[in-house]
């Protein structure tokens, strides 16, 4: 069975956002790009998927990727892993396209996302508005601190911008600091993915805990952003580690 499939009829044209190789997973490379950019998906036999996306980034036959795709922007993305197995340069676009086949345990995943696309379920809504901030952070990795920008901000986490990101899975307290007259904002959490957002290197941080008085601080810090930005919020690229 062979089908195409795009958010909103035909795909509009590649926004996949390339990003290197994933720090504590070298073997897989991340792929991100939106719904409207899957040009086939094909059902086989035994239940797996094989789908095409487009792409800029260098990939070879047989490298391991991750998928993810954005439904919009309060909306999760859908993230499934896969192998590639043939690619095809489209050059008068400067892309190729390439044949991936999805890793049967993540078949389930790329079979919730065509329904979403058919209209036949809906997407899962984001807990928290990911809201755009430019607030200095630091952090504890090794024996040294590191410094970075908080690119992207939640009450349950947040993007933050560094030219080395923290490997996955690592433990930290994040440091905001909002206010030269304070302290510190003081966020304990764990870096839950690392690559790019919107052209930004850095690593995606969940918090822990959101309450006492950093959670007070925190949310006084995002209110006054809000107000800030107004209604024009960007999200949080989430991967699954």
């Amino acid at each position: 069975m062979r089908a195409c499939y795009s958010a909103r009829g035909m795909p509009s044209g590649p926004s996949t956002k390339h990003l290197p190789r994933m720090p504590g997973r070298s073997d897989l490379r991340v792929l991100r790009l939106r719904a409207a950019d899957l040009r086939h998906v094909t059902r086989l036999v035994s239940g797996a998927y094989r789908i095409e996306v487009p792409t800029r980034d260098r990939v070879t036959v047989g490298d391991a990727v991750m998928v993810e795709v954005t439904l919009g922007p309060m909306e999760d993305e859908i993230g499934f892993d896969g192998v590639v197995l043939a690619i095809e340069p489209d050059h008068g676009a400067r892309r190729s396209w390439v044949r991936i086949e999805v890793a049967p345990v993540d078949a389930p995943r790329l079979s919730f996302l065509l329904d979403v696309l058919r209209g036949a379920r809906r997407g899962v809504p984001r807990r928290y508005r990911r809201i755009p901030v430019d607030v200095p952070a630091r952090w504890l990795h090794g024996i040294r601190p590191s410094h970075g920008v908080c690119r992207t901000l939640s009450p349950g986490g947040a993007f933050v911008e560094t030219a080395t990101p923290v490997p996955v899975g690592t433990h930290l307290e994040l440091e905001l600091r909002d206010d030269p007259r304070r302290g510190p904002i003081v966020i304990p959490g764990t870096a839950v993915w690392a690559g790019r957002l919107g052209g930004h290197l850095g690593f995606g941080f969940r918090a822990d805990q959101r309450g006492g008085p950093a959670g007070a601080r925190l949310a006084d810090l995002l209110r006054a952003w809000e107000r800030t930005v107004g209604p024009d919020l960007v999200t949080l690229g989430r991967l699954r580690s």
